[in-house]
């Protein structure tokens, strides 16, 4: 599979990353009585937003990638050396499980590993 990102948007996606990775904190967990809500930063929202847009997050079997997607997760240093289709999958991974599991994003923020995909996109960018 080929993939391809026009400039403009490596520039601004690349641009958005540098600026999360700057931020201390990417969200914020409220407690509604009973009801927990995870509010992500806009930056984390533009960036998830940019990468749907130009189909770094597409459809495809993720549940199927699970396995390596949990590998990803524990082992830092094949983080470190993903390609940018790998990226791709991995990136799709977690957002549909955001859409499945409220806070999925978070446990992966506090983790440090989407802090760490983060930084492997600017570097693919």
């Amino acid at each position: 599979m080929s993939f391809s990102i026009k400039s403009a948007d490596a520039g601004q996606l690349r641009a958005y990353a540098v600026q999360l990775m700057a931020k201390e904190n990417w969200y914020e967990r409220q407690q509604f009585e009973e009801l927990v809500v995870f509010r992500y930063d806009d930056l984390l929202f533009a960036m998830l937003d940019l990468m749907r847009s130009t189909e770094i997050i597409y459809e495809f079997d993720w549940i199927a990638f699970g396995k390596q997607a949990e590998q990803l997760v524990a082992q830092r240093e094949l983080l470190e050396k993903a390609d940018m289709e790998t990226m791709r999958k991995l990136f799709t991974a977690h957002s549909r499980n955001e859409s499945l599991k409220d806070g999925h994003m978070a446990e992966m923020i506090d983790e440090g590993h989407l802090k760490l995909a983060v930084k492997r996109l600017i570097a693919l960018l």
